[in-house]
């Protein structure tokens, strides 16, 4: 089911117009529609840009959210610095409509993992631009975007 994200903001720099088709992997239902998108079976964040310094390893669920709140969390392979501003890296759509979800991305105690408290439960879309910098310089030198599922039991915990 493919999900238009809004069209450029200057003010942020993040591109819109992008469609983001999910696949389904299986061979069962090859060919057969279904109501219920597939499930993303590889990562996507995943790079094949041996050239960026900054690595996003992993995203989810982020297992420390704040009390009665749930988030989205990006793994990284290097710290960031105190302080944020990682709006003009980062973005977090809603994925049923598009539309730019209001927030924060904030560095977790464990300085290599950014955070993203959400309203409720669900599907989103995150955006990662390149020149992504962490504490000590180094740089995601790729854009990529892709869904997250953020599991009501995340925000039980």
């Amino acid at each position: 089911m493919p999900v238009q994200l809004p069209a450029q903001n200057p003010s942020t720099g993040f591109s819109g117009g992008i469609t983001l088709e999910l696949e389904n992997t299986s061979d069962a239902g090859a060919g057969v529609s279904s109501a219920t998108p597939a499930p993303v079976t590889r990562p996507w964040w995943t790079s094949t840009a041996a050239d960026s310094e900054l690595q996003l390893l992993q995203i989810g669920a982020y297992p420390e959210s704040p009390a009665d709140k749930q988030a989205i969390a990006l793994f990284f392979s290097q710290p960031f610095a105190r302080g944020g501003g990682f709006e003009d890296q980062l973005a977090v759509y809603q994925s049923d409509s598009g539309k730019r979800v209001e927030g924060t991305w904030r560095r977790a105690p464990t300085a290599s993992i950014l955070y993203f408290v959400v309203p409720e439960p669900g599907r989103y879309l995150v955006r990662v631009r390149a020149g992504l910098r962490d504490a000590q310089g180094h740089t995601f030198n790729h854009s990529l975007s892709g869904p997250v599922e953020i599991p009501a039991a995340a925000a039980q915990q």
